[in-house]
């Protein structure tokens, strides 16, 4: 009986901790896209300050998480945000509007992946 209990209760935590991370990576990504979704539309109209103040956060954002992220996510698109997170800068220091926002709009698109591929649904329990 004993055996049965500790059962039970090793898939209560593993329950609640695959919860935890199926928000943690859902709260972390959908900011990271927002903002860079936001910084996307700030560099079209011409609003580098913002921009470049919103690309900033994202990129803070993805470093501080980055760890985090490697041990419960799939790495290709890891290894895409990082490619595209080095070009960002340079497009943002020559002020190239067309090439900034759609580096932040692949940006944003990749970050919304990572967060919809720990959703729980029955199409990611196939």
């Amino acid at each position: 009986m004993k055996r049965f209990w500790l059962g039970v209760l090793i898939l209560l935590l593993l329950l609640s901790g695959s919860l935890l991370i199926n928000t943690s990576m859902r709260r972390i990504h959908t900011a990271i896209s927002q903002d860079l979704a936001e910084a996307a539309d700030a560099a079209m109209a011409k609003n580098w300050e913002q921009a470049f103040h919103l690309a900033r956060s994202a990129m803070h954002r993805w470093d501080r998480y980055h760890r985090f992220t490697a041990a419960f996510a799939d790495h290709t698109p890891m290894d895409d945000l990082d490619a595209l997170f080095v070009q960002l800068p340079v497009f943002a220091q020559q002020r190239e509007d067309p090439h900034f926002a759609a580096t932040c709009l692949e940006l944003s698109f990749l970050a919304t992946a990572i967060a919809e591929s720990h959703r729980l649904t029955w199409w990611n329990l196939l």
